[in-house]
């Protein structure tokens, strides 16, 4: 029998915007603690079975609440940790001007990157190891995966295609736009290792 799995890809809700603190270290805002609260309400992540999130404080703050809410234990895993951008300076100054982000940029040059940083080619084959290594662990599960916005949208391009406007587009249908944020969440379901379907929701 071919059991169905669900997993949850869930961008963490607003964090700091402090140039002085490591980017690991950033936590989130007061409504950023709130979005959180509220999503782990949310009747879409009721009866979740396991729960992973980058090691990036501001994700971890985010899954300890929907943890919490589900009864049960937050594991970290560095795979689905935030690209590595390298240097500010070198995205500052190269994007200066740009009708797009350097995150679009890296979604249409999956190769680009910076001394220090991560390609999105990079980002997305560190990302589906461990993606898929928890579907095969957790066959007929409901898993939710908080992570950040550019590794899950470089995640996704291994399903989607870019629009002429950048949006990611899934079997014909826009997914989501330039942005993935609160109160948005992508939905995998599988049968066995087969996707079946991926939707954008919301809890709201």
């Amino acid at each position: 029998m071919i059991l169905q799995t669900i997993i949850y890809l869930i961008r963490h809700t607003e964090s700091e915007k402090n140039s002085k603190t490591i980017n690991e270290n950033l936590l989130l805002t007061h409504f950023g603690e709130s979005c959180a609260e509220k999503l782990s309400k949310c009747e879409e992540l009721k009866n979740i079975d396991v729960i992973f999130s980058s090691t990036y404080m501001r994700a971890k703050e985010t899954a300890e609440y929907i943890a919490y809410e589900n009864n049960i234990e937050l594991r970290s895993v560095s795979a689905f940790d935030e690209r590595k951008i390298g240097s500010r300076e070198f995205v500052i100054e190269n994007w200066k001007g740009k009708p797009y982000s350097y995150t679009t940029g890296q979604l249409l040059d999956e190769d680009l990157k910076d001394e220090g940083g991560e390609s999105a080619k990079e980002v997305r084959e560190r990302f589906t190891k461990a993606f898929n290594d928890i579907l095969k662990a957790n066959s007929g599960s409901r898993v939710v995966i908080v992570s950040h916005a550019a590794a899950i949208k470089y995640f996704l391009m291994n399903y989607c295609t870019l629009d002429s406007s950048y949006n990611l587009i899934y079997n014909g249908k826009k997914l989501i736009g330039k942005k993935l944020d609160y109160p948005e969440f992508i939905k995998f379901v599988f049968n066995g290792s087969k996707v079946i379907d991926i939707t954008c929701e919301s809890c709201e």
